[in-house]
Protein backbone atom coordinates (compact mmCIF):
# COMPACT_ATOMS: atom_id res chain seq x y z
CA UNK A 1 0.00 0.00 0.00
CA UNK A 2 2.51 2.48 1.20
CA UNK A 3 5.97 2.67 -1.43
CA UNK A 4 9.12 1.91 0.56
CA UNK A 5 11.90 4.85 -0.41
CA UNK A 6 14.24 2.53 -2.55
CA UNK A 7 17.41 3.88 -0.46
CA UNK A 8 16.37 4.40 3.00
CA UNK A 9 20.28 5.20 4.36
CA UNK A 10 20.51 7.73 1.29
CA UNK A 11 17.68 9.38 2.40
CA UNK A 12 18.57 9.61 6.15
CA UNK A 13 22.07 10.90 4.73
CA UNK A 14 20.26 13.55 3.23
CA UNK A 15 18.31 14.82 6.16
CA UNK A 16 21.03 14.20 8.30
CA UNK A 17 23.31 16.88 6.27
CA UNK A 18 20.18 18.81 5.93
CA UNK A 19 20.10 19.24 9.14
CA UNK A 20 23.55 20.14 10.13
CA UNK A 21 23.92 22.46 7.77
CA UNK A 22 20.43 23.90 8.34
CA UNK A 23 19.09 23.98 12.37
CA UNK A 24 15.90 24.86 11.97
CA UNK A 25 15.59 22.20 8.60
CA UNK A 26 14.68 19.78 11.29
CA UNK A 27 12.39 21.54 13.28
CA UNK A 28 10.19 22.30 10.01
CA UNK A 29 10.39 19.01 8.59
CA UNK A 30 9.15 17.19 11.80
CA UNK A 31 6.02 19.36 11.65
CA UNK A 32 5.19 18.56 8.44
CA UNK A 33 5.82 14.60 9.72
CA UNK A 34 3.42 15.40 12.83
CA UNK A 35 1.35 17.42 10.64
CA UNK A 36 0.92 14.52 7.95
CA UNK A 37 0.56 11.88 10.59
CA UNK A 38 -2.25 13.72 11.77
CA UNK A 39 -3.99 14.22 9.18
CA UNK A 40 -3.57 10.19 8.36
CA UNK A 41 -4.72 9.69 11.36
CA UNK A 42 -7.65 12.01 11.19
CA UNK A 43 -8.30 10.09 7.88
CA UNK A 44 -8.05 6.41 9.57
CA UNK A 45 -11.18 7.78 12.46
CA UNK A 46 -13.21 9.36 9.33
CA UNK A 47 -13.10 6.00 7.18
CA UNK A 48 -13.76 3.78 10.61
CA UNK A 49 -16.85 5.60 11.62
CA UNK A 50 -18.40 5.35 8.17
CA UNK A 51 -17.38 2.08 8.30
CA UNK A 52 -19.06 1.71 11.61
CA UNK A 53 -22.11 3.60 10.42
CA UNK A 54 -22.96 1.39 7.34
CA UNK A 55 -22.73 -1.94 9.60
Amino acid sequence: MMKKHPQPELKQYKENAAVLSDPYQGLRSEKTITAQVLRIAIAYVIVMIILLLLN
